[in-house]
């Protein structure tokens, strides 16, 4: 799961807590959304996929 740099630090702790793996990416929402779509196709996987 991808997040902003700097985002919340209890809904990071909480994904986390839930086993998601979260990757703070970008300044903002729209910069992390792009690193996760561009990280799947890396991956293998179809955009919007990550």
């Amino acid at each position: 799961m991808a997040v902003p740099e700097g985002a919340n630090p209890q809904k990071v702790q909480a994904m986390r807590h839930m086993g998601a793996e979260v990757v703070e990416r970008g300044a903002d929402f729209d910069s992390a959304r792009e690193w996760a779509s561009a990280e799947a196709l890396r991956r293998g996987g179809r955009e919007g996929e990550a």
